[in-house]
């Protein structure tokens, strides 16, 4: 981390004695990924934030089942939108500041959610009826920050709801769907424009 290393991954990361399960190389230059990494089984936490990737999500990670944890923030990547990859441990998943066009689909096939971030991309308009429609037992953490996106809250538990920035007609129809998040502990309303 904070090292500005460039170039691709080095292939021998993964090929030493103690196969690695914790990988956090946020922070640096890398613009490509080895062949190791994306079909790592191992991996739980892969952390690839602030980095100079480019090219499609999924495709550009791993396809480990048991990732638990995937931090893509400050990334140039699209979505692929017919995606069939399936991460069936994800539980945290952050792509903010990704410049994403698309709303993320491969969620589809996320059943474990507790943590989302898609702040500060160029998502517009309605966020899809089968996001809204989904059963979010576990999505306890949601981030924000923009007010191009109108949709249908999901149902789910909220625990802690983040929305900044955003504009008074927008925080309307936000304000009025609060009441029926039962577990929620905390809305903030940070460097909002009532």
């Amino acid at each position: 981390v904070y090292n500005l290393l460039n170039g691709t991954i080095p292939s021998w990361v993964f090929s030493l004695p103690l196969l690695i399960s914790f990988l956090s190389l946020g922070q640096n230059q890398f613009s490509g990924l080895p062949d190791e990494l994306k079909t790592n089984p191992a991996l739980i936490k892969l952390d690839l934030s602030h980095n100079q990737l480019s090219g499609s999500f999924p495709q550009i990670t791993c396809e480990s089942h048991n990732l638990y944890s995937l931090d893509l923030s400050s990334n140039n990547i699209t979505l692929d939108a017919g995606t069939h990859i399936t991460f069936p441990s994800l539980a945290i998943l952050s792509l903010s500041s990704c410049e994403l066009k698309d709303f993320p689909h491969l969620l589809k096939n996320v059943k474990t959610l507790e943590f989302l971030d898609i702040s500060n991309n160029k998502i517009r308009g309605q966020i899809p009826d089968w996001f809204s429609s989904m059963r979010w037992d576990s999505l306890w953490f949601l981030i924000h920050l923009q007010d191009t996106l109108s949709f249908a809250f999901p149902s789910c538990e909220f625990l802690f709801f983040l929305v900044m920035n955003s504009v008074a007609h927008f925080l309307h129809s936000i304000l009025s769907l609060a009441p029926s998040f039962s577990s929620l502990n905390i809305f903030n309303l940070q460097e909002c424009q009532f």
